[in-house]
């Protein structure tokens, strides 16, 4: 195909140690994350660990965090419980646009829309946000009125219909094992802040990471966990999970 062709000399490099090969996500062989494990974490709200961790929440890299999958990222979770997490970066555009992945669906090309970098795990997974006055079939609400969608045709549903719904697709996802997240958080690798729409569908992803991290920073918060794993007032302000 063309397509794959064109996509193979090409390859979106976020750092030197992130390559993802975009030949992955030829429209007839994308995957959309459908294991029952992820099933499981996307369906649960709670969770025996930090009930500050939940989803609907931003991850803010730490300014130490140098992981280069990691290092300067805005992550919003998905899900979350006993099985582990999934998020997705919400600040890692790409420069390919939208319409060169889905050439099929009419009306992409006429639009703005770019792929973004959603993780390091499932890179030939592609992942839909969707914020929508209207819950969109198969999809899990994330927070208000913003959902993850599990099927495709969403976009092209989004594109005929020429709705004002807002969206962005992410190849791969963030992914942690049981308990992993809770120990990044306490040895200080993320600030933890509500997510909002306006921040995940952003205009301008490149300055999202250094808006929040001083938003954080100056609310600063730990792990307190003689108080049961909520968050106790930090240096400058406070941040209690609303649950």
């Amino acid at each position: 195909m063309l397509l794959c062709t064109q996509v193979m000399k090409r390859l979106i490099i976020i750092t030197a140690a992130v390559i993802i090969p975009l030949f992955l996500l030829h429209a007839h062989e994308v995957k959309l994350t459908g294991n029952r494990t992820h099933a499981r974490i996307l369906a649960d709200e709670q969770s025996p660990f930090q009930r500050g961790l939940s989803r609907g929440i931003f991850l803010v890299a730490a300014e130490q965090l140098r992981d280069p999958n990691f290092s300067e990222t805005v992550v919003v979770l998905l899900g979350y419980n006993n099985e582990g997490a999934m998020g997705l970066i919400v600040n890692r555009p790409t420069d390919v646009r939208l319409w060169k992945v889905f050439p099929e669906i009419r009306g992409l090309r006429r639009r703005r829309d770019m792929l973004y970098v959603g993780g390091p795990v499932g890179t030939d997974q592609l992942i839909v946000l969707v914020r929508s006055g209207i819950a969109p079939e198969d999809s899990y609400r994330i927070i208000d009125d913003v959902y993850v969608c599990s099927d495709l045709d969403v976009l092209q549903k989004i594109v005929k219909m020429k709705q004002g719904d807002e969206f962005r697709t992410y190849a791969g996802y963030a992914g942690w094992a049981p308990g992993q997240l809770d120990y990044e958080v306490m040895r200080g690798d993320w600030h933890i802040i509500r997510a909002d729409a306006e921040n995940i569908f952003t205009k301008e992803p490149d300055a999202l990471w250094q808006e929040l991290i001083q938003r954080s920073t100056a609310q600063w918060t730990k792990i307190d966990p003689v108080h049961d794993g909520q968050f106790e007032t930090g240096a400058r302000g406070s941040y209690r999970d609303g649950s």
